[in-house]
């Protein structure tokens, strides 16, 4: 049985909300322009006056009006305009709550309202479809075939290094960068990418909250799923090819470190394989010499109990090992592929679904040149899709 969302959705982000209220943040957002954004949000909560319908359709039009406006800025501040916006609109959210006017609402409806705002403000949930978590539909329309991306909120911030709260996640930025856009891919079929971003939290993945995505907003005949992270090379795309059933014990954005230890406890396997046909791991290989400065490495390597460290050629040869960490380590990137593959299979909810992860090159926030690095990660990861369709 899946576990549900818990109640006291803002203990999740309150550590994060903290960092927010720091100048730097604050400058991130005054700069980009959203502060005229959350004097609205703040002024429509006020006039909701207690009616808690008023204010599910409040934080559900600002929710959606703050993903439009971290796609239309996306290059102004990375994505940092939208991670410290959200933060701050969480925050008044929360603070809003705790006027006496809601002393007798049930908490589950106001936790909902956190929980709707979040999600619908990272386009894991349409707006349309905010009071619902029903099966999408199939969008195949002349706009093009769907491709949906996924991508992480910033991390590694820290009130202790000021330098950490301008760290840029470019996963993210080509999650904003990219949505919406149409594309063209190899064999003339035109796409429409649809992109998504989930928080650096393990909770959020102990609560299933990427499975409900997955069947909220993934069509059943949707062709690729490509989950993004920021990685280690500062020069490479690593495209993972086993991911592990293992968390670390590296903290996340809220502070917990729950491993390490199993991600799946149900006698799910050690190790999966992507779901990637071998043509279209080629073809985004070769995207190095074709579009970008970056290589692009179809990434092998693992690390099992019985093996150490270990290239593998073939899935076969990981039949009994333990695993220790999958070839995109053992944090939450590696945990997305794995979940998602895990429930493709598991599910047969989408037959001909490809999916594999793709590590980024790694990007200093506080570099001077990290926009411009940004900017060519993400036309690279363009014509990576471009070459698979």
């Amino acid at each position: 049985m899946r576990r549900e969302p818990a109640l006291n959705y803002a203990a999740r982000f309150a550590r994060e909300a903290s960092l927010a209220r720091l100048p730097v943040p604050r400058s991130i957002v005054k700069s980009s322009g959203a502060v005229t954004l959350l004097r609205e949000f703040q002024s429509a909560l006020r006039n909701a006056h207690g009616d808690i319908a008023a204010i599910r359709r409040v934080a559900v039009e600002y929710a959606r009006r703050l993903w439009r406006f971290g796609c239309a800025s996306v290059f102004a501040g990375t994505d940092l305009a939208l991670h410290w916006s959200r933060l701050r609109m969480l925050a008044m959210m929360r603070v809003h709550f705790s006027a006496r006017a809601y002393a007798t609402v049930d908490p589950r409806v106001m936790d909902r309202c956190l929980r709707m705002f979040d999600l619908v403000s990272r386009n894991q949930m349409d707006a349309g479809e905010a009071e619902s978590e029903v099966q999408a539909s199939s969008r195949v329309t002349d706009r093009g075939v769907p491709l949906w991306i996924t991508g992480f909120d910033p991390y590694g911030l820290s009130a202790d290094r000021p330098d950490s709260l301008v760290n840029t996640n470019p996963s993210g930025a080509a999650v904003l960068a990219l949505h919406g856009r149409s594309i063209v891919g190899r064999s003339g079929r035109t796409y429409r990418v649809r992109g998504a971003l989930f928080p650096v939290r393990y909770r959020d993945f102990d609560e299933h909250g990427l499975e409900r995505f997955l069947r909220r907003r993934v069509p059943r005949d949707c062709p690729f799923l490509f989950t993004i992270s920021m990685g280690a090379a500062s020069d490479a795309f690593h495209l993972d090819r086993f991911p592990a059933n293992r968390r670390g014990g590296a903290a996340d954005n809220a502070g917990e470190s729950p491993g390490p230890g199993p991600i799946l406890t149900g006698g799910d396997p050690q190790f999966v394989e992507c779901r990637l046909s071998p043509d279209r791991m080629a073809a985004m290989v070769s995207v190095e010499s074709a579009a970008g400065p970056f290589a692009v490495i179809d990434w092998r390597e693992v690390e099992s109990l019985g093996r150490g460290r270990v290239v593998v050629r073939d899935y076969a040869e990981l039949a009994g090992e333990t695993a220790v960490r999958g070839s995109g380590g053992d944090y939450l990137s590696n945990e997305i592929t794995y979940r998602v593959i895990r429930e493709i299979q598991a599910g047969g909810a989408w037959p001909a679904l490809e999916t594999v992860h793709i590590h980024t090159p790694r990007v200093s926030g506080g570099d001077v040149n990290a926009p411009a690095q940004v900017r060519r990660i993400v036309a690279q990861i363009q014509a990576m899709l471009i070459a698979v369709g």
